[in-house]
C-alpha cells in the first residue's frame, strides 16, 4: 500500500491517515468519501484546506452529511489498525491523480483529494456544493494558489509547464517570424545566383 501513496505529498497522506482515524472513530467498516472529507479537514495549512476553507466549514459539511462533529484529535488509532477504502473513495483517489496529471504534477496534494471527491456524486461531493464549492471554483482556485504559494517540493515539470504553457504564443510567433525570414533570405540567395 505504500507504494501506491508514492506519489502523495505528506499532507495528502497525512488526510487519508485522517480519514481513516475518522471511519475508526465512527465504526465503519470501509473508509469512504465522507471520511475523506472529514480527514481533509484536520489540518488547517493544506493546500484544501485553505482554497475551500474547510476549517470554518467543518459544522455545515458535519451537518450535510448527518455526521457529528467530533475533536480533530480525538483517539488516534494504532496506525496497525487496517480498513480498507471503499469503492468511492478508490474512484476519488483515481480522480485526484488525474487532477495532478491534468495539471502535469508528479505529486498529488490535499486539493487534488478534494477535486478527486468532487468528479462524481457522493455524500462528501454533495455536502461540498451545497456549501458552494464546486470542481471549477476549485480548479481555478488551487492555480491561483499554487502560484501564490508554491509547495517546497514543487515539481520541476509542473513549473516548466506553466512557463512553456505562457511562452507557447511566443514561441509560435517567433517561430512563424523565422520561417518566414528564412524564406526570403533563401529567395534572396536563389534569383541573385
Amino acid at each position: 500500500m505504500e507504494t501506491f501513496f508514492k506519489r502523495y505529498e505528506e499532507e495528502a497522506k497525512r488526510a487519508i491517515d485522517s480519514a481513516r482515524n475518522e471511519a475508526l472513530l465512527r465504526g465503519a467498516t470501509a473508509i469512504s468519501p465522507e471520511h475523506l472529507l472529514l480527514g481533509l479537514s484536520w489540518e488547517e495549512k493544506t493546500r484544501a484546506a485553505a482554497i475551500a476553507s474547510l476549517k470554518d466549514r467543518l459544522p455545515n459539511l458535519c451537518a450535510r452529511l448527518g455526521t457529528p462533529v467530533r475533536p480533530c484529535s480525538a483517539n488516534r488509532h494504532d496506525v496497525a489498525t487496517n480498513i480498507p477504502l471503499h469503492s468511492d473513495t478508490k474512484t476519488s483517489l483515481a480522480y485526484a491523480a488525474q487532477e495532478a496529471e491534468q495539471e502535469r504534477s508528479r505529486a498529488i496534494d490535499t486539493d487534488h483529494l478534494l477535486r478527486g471527491l468532487l468528479h462524481f456524486s457522493n455524500k462528501a461531493s454533495d455536502a461540498l456544493k451545497a456549501e458552494g464549492i464546486d470542481l471549477a471554483g476549485m480548479r481555478a482556485a488551487a492555480e491561483k494558489h499554487r502560484i501564490q504559494f508554491p509547495s517546497a517540493r514543487a515539481s520541476m515539470r509542473w513549473m516548466i509547464g506553466q512557463i512553456w504553457r505562457m511562452a507557447w504564443p511566443v514561441v509560435w510567433r517567433l517561430g512563424l517570424v523565422a520561417v518566414f525570414v528564412l524564406a526570403i533570405v533563401l529567395a534572396i540567395y536563389f534569383l541573385h545566383r
